[in-house]
């Protein structure tokens, strides 16, 4: 529905599970990427700067 619409919401996975593994699970589900706790503040930003260019 998203992509009819042209208005894409990006999903980033915040999580306490540090696995590769899980990280491919939060990807294959369709978010857009993935950070797991603990995490320094400029990864944080980082990571959402990175999703809204891709918007």
């Amino acid at each position: 529905m998203e992509n009819e619409k042209g208005n894409r919401t990006p999903i980033i996975a915040l999580t306490a599970f540090a696995m590769e593994s899980d990280k491919d699970l939060c990807i294959e589900a369709g978010m857009d990427d993935y950070i797991a706790k603990p995490f320094k503040r400029q990864q944080f930003i980082d990571t959402i700067l990175a999703a809204l260019k891709d918007k």
